[in-house]
């Protein structure tokens, strides 16, 4: 198999509904839709119907780094997570994005994005470890603020988890409702609502594959660049 350099090669789709999960090659997109936001944007588009509800369990939600997420590029772990939103109206595609270590931690797991559908019966949570992929009860979560919410689970997955969560508001679908990281972090555009509505209390990420780049010691150099003009160095001087 060819090897491949910032891409995984590899979606991850949950059903809630069922409790599955299954991989599909995420290189049918790659070329023609580069980066986590035109990704995100055309599955969208080949899969939600345009007159599914926000909330129900139809609606994809789809969860998307970059290809520079994961490697030591500097400031590029950022991540999407886009579905059709009940904070515009009409309701309507939309996004919302954050940065911190859960877009790497999706890459160090093994995939370039997640799509999520269907809902799950009762509170839960979504564990993705590697190639392990759980969906557990949340019944001690459901109602929680988000700042317990992301100390239980890191207290019950290890310092190196990377979570992500709702509260009482995404719970109780407030249409504006937000996701919020460990680092402080947030998701607007109403994601928190969409995950509220498929019994998704929180997404928690372990992953320890390495992510591929196709030229470290150009990456350093660009790396240094950045550096340097972020000093306030070499200002006026501009890279081509």
């Amino acid at each position: 198999m060819e090897k491949l350099c910032g891409w995984t090669g590899s979606l991850l789709r949950i059903n809630l509904s069922t409790g599955d999960s299954a991989q599909s090659d995420s290189m049918t997109y790659a070329d023609d839709y580069i980066g986590g936001r035109a990704m995100a944007s055309r599955i969208y588009w080949d899969e939600v119907s345009p007159s599914v509800n926000p909330f129900a369990p139809d609606n994809v939600l789809i969860i998307m780094p970059g290809p520079l997420a994961g490697t030591t590029a500097t400031a590029c772990s950022r991540w999407v997570m886009a579905a059709k939103s009940p904070s515009h109206y009409p309701d309507q595609y939309s996004f919302g994005n954050s940065g911190g270590f859960l877009g790497a931690a999706i890459k160090f797991a093994g995939y370039d994005g997640l799509t999520i559908t269907g809902k799950a019966a009762a509170p839960s949570y979504l564990l993705i470890e590697n190639n392990h992929v759980a969906v557990r009860g949340a019944k001690g979560l459901w109602g929680l603020p988000t700042d317990e919410t992301l100390q239980k689970l890191k207290q019950a997955h290890g310092g190196n988890a990377r979570v992500m969560c709702i509260g009482p508001a995404g719970e109780n679908l407030v249409r504006f409702a937000i996701v919020v990281t460990e680092q402080g972090g947030t998701v607007s555009s109403g994601m928190g609502a969409i995950m509220g509505s498929k019994n998704l209390k929180a997404i928690v990420v372990k992953g320890n594959n390495k992510v591929n780049v196709a030229d470290p010691e150009k990456l350093k150099e660009v790396n240094s660049r950045i550096r340097t003009l972020r000093k306030g160095l070499n200002e006026g001087v501009y890279m081509v």
